[in-house]
């Protein structure tokens, strides 16, 4: 995956490295399902998430700059255009 992170100015608990792994399994559950990405922040878990047959997402965050960064990393990873914010 291509993540796109803002290092100096993005939220202190946006991206954890750690949880690569457990992103790859939400994908695999998610797929042809309705998924709400709660705090969605850096949307690490969706982008995974394949096009085909793809999760329905719905991603949350109160920081107008999450989404934006969010929406970033989805189109990087070319997550289903049904995903919304």
């Amino acid at each position: 995956m291509d993540y796109w992170l803002d290092l100096q100015g993005g939220q202190k608990t946006g991206f954890h490295l750690d949880q690569t792994r457990e992103h790859a399994k939400v994908a695999r559950e998610a797929a042809g399902r309705r998924v709400l990405d709660w705090l969605s922040a850096t949307r690490a878990a969706s982008p995974c998430m394949p096009p085909r047959p793809g999760p329905r997402v719905l991603g949350l965050d109160s920081s107008e700059e999450a989404v934006v960064q969010a929406r970033r990393n989805a189109e990087r990873n070319g997550s289903p255009r049904s995903s919304r914010w």
